[in-house]
């Protein structure tokens, strides 16, 4: 028993201070709402039999978006599956958020030895009680970067496994593909913390970069259609503050302190908006493990200066004094608000952390961990709670605002180029240009069909949004489709009567990552019965 208690003591305080997740009720975070609606989009797919699930049938005014094309798809599996069993939306994205917050913590503990069970414990909970955990939580609503931080820590376990025994089990690409898929930003932003600890930490690199391309393989489904066709989707205006990086670089004060508000990120040194701070107990153990390593100098330390220099680069990176470095790497812009670096930061102060607790002498080292951990429990006390909890009848009247409209704050962020502007379908959704008449007509979500007797010319103008995985066949031949004036589907009829059969596809591009996904799960396979065999 007494060998589980550090773990106990872990979960305990994860508990205490997420506690807020397993009241009732909505919590009013600012995309809060847009997790409910793609929860209960993907629930919809599901029952059809879309899988992997891309489309989206019901938003947009019923013209239909390719959400889950390019929004991480992961944590909307299990979430659909459990609505679709009668949980409630709100309760299982409390849940989701509960059980990745527990599982970071779990994962950090395990990532150290234990020697000292205790210190691992400590260096756990202080990766719990980090700030920026609770801005992800409470604040932003920000599910898919909370999965993250709950996965990251598994991804350095499957890495520090495959160092260690300088083999590939058949799991060990597993958490880096979930992460991949679980946002896309952090999901890229953390391979390429990956890449950097393989290059400067890790022995046998060749066999930790064999499981990292297992894990892209994986991850393929979701990651090549959303790079190659996110072109296919409308833009930002360019004058929208939330579209120009350089609106949310942050100021040095603020990562030591900032005061906690739930406003958004907003451009200059605004007092009411989200906080980026570090933590006090953070800024104290970067301060002890820099002490140290300057009196020390041996392979730990060597080792410690590379995590040390990751932190303060990716710290730089969020300030605008850098803005000259985001200029000369275009893609960096990819990651959109500087500020989400600070993820960067939560997951390697804990090797910190384990470093400035190691190096204290033993007489003292309760006291460093207990004072450390009370700076945290001070520090974010206050966070552990939304802005305010919606009733069920108001969470409704919020949801009946979006609902059938979009799964993202902006409507352009997931709208085909061919449709800038938002309307409204009519009832029907096949509308016959002149000389055309429609019979046998079967309108489903993935599927329509109908027979058409045309003269030569005539059109007709299905109104769902244009999409190239839109195809068609007439009297069972592929024919090509094309978008109408507002972005609606147009087709072309042949002259005569005809059988035409409307239905959602692949497209190529989707269709290869698809091909990238079931190879690598083939080779999951082997390695599975490779062991086995052996």
């Amino acid at each position: 028993m007494k060998k589980y208690l550090p773990l106990f003591l872990v979960l305990l305080f994860g508990i205490i201070f997420s506690f807020q997740l397993l009241l009732p009720g909505f919590m009013d975070t600012h995309d809060g709402i847009w997790h409910t609606e793609r929860i209960l989009s993907m629930s919809a797919m599901l029952k059809l039999g879309q899988f992997p699930v891309r489309w989206s049938f019901g938003l947009d005014n019923g013209f239909g978006l390719p959400v889950f094309n390019f929004v991480y798809p992961f944590p909307y599996y299990p979430m659909s599956i459990l609505s679709m069993l009668g949980v409630g939306v709100t309760a299982v994205l409390k849940l989701t958020n509960f059980a990745f917050y527990l599982l970071g913590g779990v994962g950090v503990y395990f990532l150290f030895p234990h020697k000292n069970r205790f210190l691992s414990s400590a260096v756990a909970i202080l990766y719990l009680l980090t700030p920026y955990q609770f801005l992800d939580i409470f604040v932003r609503g920000a599910l898919g970067e909370v999965v993250v931080l709950g996965l990251i820590p598994w991804v350095l376990l499957s890495l520090k496994g495959i160092a260690n025994q300088n083999k590939i089990s058949w799991y060990s690409p597993i958490p880096l593909f979930l992460t991949l898929i679980s946002h896309n930003f952090l999901g890229v932003l953390f391979l390429f913390l990956v890449l950097y600890l393989t290059i400067f930490v890790y022995v046998n690199k060749k066999k930790i970069i064999r499981s990292i391309l297992i894990s892209l393989g994986l991850a393929g489904f979701f990651l090549i259609p959303m790079i190659f066709e996110r072109n296919l989707l409308l833009s930002a205006p360019p004058d929208l503050p939330n579209a120009q990086f350089d609106n949310h670089f942050v100021y040095a004060k603020q990562l030591l302190y900032s005061a906690w508000n739930y406003e958004g990120s907003l451009p200059g040194a605004n007092n009411s908006e989200i906080s980026y701070q570090l933590g006090l107990s953070n800024i104290f153990i970067l301060i002890l493990a820099i002490y140290f390593l300057l009196r020390k100098k041996n392979e730990p330390e060597s080792i410690l200066k590379v995590y040390l220099f990751a932190i303060f680069s990716s710290l730089f990176l969020t300030l605008s004094i850098s803005a000259f470095i985001w200029g000369l790497f275009p893609p960096l812009k990819i990651i959109q608000f500087p500020w989400r670096l600070l993820a960067i930061s939560a997951i390697l102060i804990p090797y910190i952390s384990y470093f400035a607790f190691s190096s204290v002498r033993s007489k003292c080292q309760n006291f460093i961990i207990l004072l450390t951990i009370a700076l945290a429990v001070i520090n974010v006390w206050p966070y552990r709670h939304p802005i305010r909890t919606l009733t069920s009848a108001e969470f409704m009247n919020l949801h009946y605002a979006y609902a059938q409209k979009f799964a993202s704050a902006y409507r352009y962020e997931l709208t085909p180029i061919w449709a800038p502007n938002e309307r409204s379908r009519p009832t029907e959704i096949l509308a016959p240009g002149a000389g055309a008449e429609l019979r046998d007509v079967h309108e489903g979500e993935e599927r329509i069909s109908f027979v058409a007797e045309a003269e030569e010319g005539s059109q007709v103008v299905i109104y769902r949004n244009y999409f190239p995985s839109w195809q068609v066949k007439i009297d069972g031949a592929r024919q090509a489709l094309e978008p109408a004036q507002d972005g609606s589907i147009m087709l072309t009829l042949k002259e005569g009567i005809h059988a035409y059969e409307l239905y959602l596809g692949s497209t190529i591009v989707q269709k290869l990552g698809n091909l990238t996904t079931i190879i690598s799960f083939l080779v999951i396979i082997y390695l599975a019965l490779y062991k086995k065999h052996e």
